[in-house]
């Protein structure tokens, strides 16, 4: 069996309450990693919808064109 470690997190009284509320008084490690991992994932979408609105088409083709370049020329050896 691994062995197991323990770690202790520095929060907010504020968010330490909120996830007291959520989960009990002990919130697993599996949580906190959804949880960030969701707002991740949230901020990555605000993102891209907001490069959507200023890149028009044009925009995007000449960002894709060195990739797409690199990536047919690209060989090892």
């Amino acid at each position: 069996m691994p062995h197991e470690t323990s770690t202790t997190l520095t929060l907010k009284r504020s968010k330490k309450k909120r996830l007291e509320s959520l989960k009990g008084k002990r919130v697993g490690i599996r949580s906190l990693r959804n949880s960030t991992h969701k707002r991740e994932v949230k901020s990555a979408m605000n993102s891209l919808s907001e490069l959507r609105e200023l890149l028009d088409d044009k925009d995007l083709d000449r960002i894709a064109a060195p990739s797409k370049k690199f990536r047919k020329e690209f060989k090892l050896g």
